[in-house]
């Protein structure tokens, strides 16, 4: 009977807590940020669910995904990213989630992955996504690390995210820039 009682309070201290003292990375690959999303406005994001700023993604590099739900509705949320790994955590209080998740592996036909939330009054929400992830330095995603990536990248060094030039292909490590150090993927893949 004092264990339930223990747990019971347990459990209200912790949610009562801030989600930011215990949204912890699951481990050093992955990477939780609270607050608007930092990728410009896309009328393709969902205002609940899962969305993926880049299409092309490549071993080695984060793959970013930004989750969305009811802001202000306490829930937790769990993702299983298709290689074996899963997350838990909390959903921030506005109700956006960046999580970025490094693969180790590539898989053309892309990582099945799952994103479910447990909202706290019962009701659950979920969706999946199939998420292609292409050798380190594959810029145009023909299996084949070579002469025409590096093509790729050139043409597009020096544009940004949004941009008309940019081609997600060729910002190989998904910071958005496509620069010098994607040439630099390219080359130590080839």
């Amino acid at each position: 009977m004092k264990i339930n009682a223990l747990l019971i309070a347990v459990l209200v201290l912790v949610l009562a807590m801030p989600f930011s003292a215990y949204a912890k990375p699951a481990y050093s690959g992955d990477v939780d940020t609270e607050g608007t999303p930092s990728y410009p406005e896309d009328p393709s994001m969902p205002s609940l669910g899962m969305y993926l700023p880049h299409n092309a993604n490549n071993v080695g590099s984060p793959v970013v995904f930004m989750m969305n739900t009811i802001p202000a509705k306490k829930a937790v949320y769990s993702i299983y990213f298709g290689d074996g790994t899963v997350r838990y955590g909390i959903m921030p209080y506005n109700g956006h989630l960046k999580v970025e998740h490094i693969y180790n592996s590539a898989n053309y036909k892309g990582y099945f992955v799952y994103f479910k939330i447990h909202y706290l009054d019962g009701t659950e929400f979920a969706t999946m996504r199939n998420v292609p992830v292409w050798l380190a330095g594959d810029a145009n995603g023909d299996g084949v690390v070579d002469k025409k990536d590096a093509k790729i990248v050139k043409e597009h060094i020096g544009s940004v995210y949004g941009n008309e030039n940019y081609d997600d292909g060729a910002d190989l490590n998904n910071d958005r820039i496509v620069d010098k150090e994607d040439l630099r993927i390219v080359k130590a893949n080839r």
